[in-house]
């Protein structure tokens, strides 16, 4: 299934995307406060055609806070976004898994990590209808500093977590820009039973969500392997919408469409 990007300030761009491509058939929308919901509803009223719904979950969440006021505090918030969300019924929530001090996760990471699968069950808990996607991330700070960095940057950090959580509702989001930077492994199979791919490609240093262009080594062949290198349950374009024109472009004059499926059928 094959879905979109967007965020408050460009959910009307991508809902026009939407309307004049049936190959798309989700958007996943990004939240960070309850006024993104709102904005989301306003704009879907108007559509004659909805999409189906995933959300990604705020990008401050942190399910390694160990300072238990803060800790709650977080954790009642992002309950808070899920139930909302959950009125969508969305067919999944992604998020990243937070920050850590680099130099306490190295002495303490059983422990951190104990903490973060806890976190996570509780968003579970929420509902039977809560399916989460756990996206790997990339880091500028190095493990054994005193400065807090993002945890999920490796397989080995990622692996341990969804084990650990052992559920059908729980799965890997694959996101290709923040592996090119962080440039680590991601060969596990384990990871890629239950995964989505979040697309979009860079410099390898700065996450600029950059797309498809015939003429680069980025083209539709590329993307063709991509694909077919694992199987994706969901496959999201996280590009802008100039970017995503130019991918969607790409992909026309290619067999990527007639590969997954036919799209959705236009009233």
């Amino acid at each position: 299934m094959l879905g979109i990007s967007a965020l408050n300030f460009d959910i009307k761009q991508k809902l026009d995307i939407f309307s004049i491509s049936d190959k798309i058939e989700f958007i996943e929308y990004g939240v960070d406060v309850p006024q993104d919901f709102k904005i989301l509803k306003e704009y879907i009223k108007k559509c004659n055609d909805i999409p189906k719904i995933a959300f990604h979950l705020p990008l401050k969440l942190n399910s390694f806070e160990d300072i238990m006021p803060l800790r709650q505090s977080n954790l009642n918030y992002i309950k808070s976004i899920i139930k909302e969300g959950l009125e969508f019924k969305p067919l999944y929530f992604n998020m990243h898994l937070g920050y850590a001090f680099s130099s306490e996760y190295l002495v303490n990471k059983n422990i951190l990590n104990d903490l973060c699968i806890s976190y996570i069950e509780e968003l579970l808990e929420i509902d039977e209808n809560v399916n989460i996607y756990i996206e790997n991330v990339y880091t500028s700070n190095k493990i054994g500093g005193c400065d807090l960095f993002a945890v999920g940057v490796n397989q080995n950090q990622l692996i341990h977590i969804l084990k650990n959580l052992d559920s059908e509702r729980i799965g890997f989001c694959y996101d290709t820009g923040h592996h090119m930077i962080q440039n680590e492994t991601f060969d596990d199979p384990s990871l890629f039973e239950n995964c989505i791919l979040h697309f979009n490609v860079n410099d390898k240093s700065r996450d600029l969500h950059l797309g498809l262009k015939q003429g680069t080594k980025f083209d539709s062949v590329y993307f063709d392997k991509l694909i077919k290198s694992h199987e994706y349950k969901y496959t999201l374009l996280e590009l802008s919408s100039n970017e995503l024109l130019t991918t969607l472009h790409e992909l026309e004059k290619s067999d990527f469409f007639n590969s997954i499926n036919n799209g959705r059928s236009k009233q």
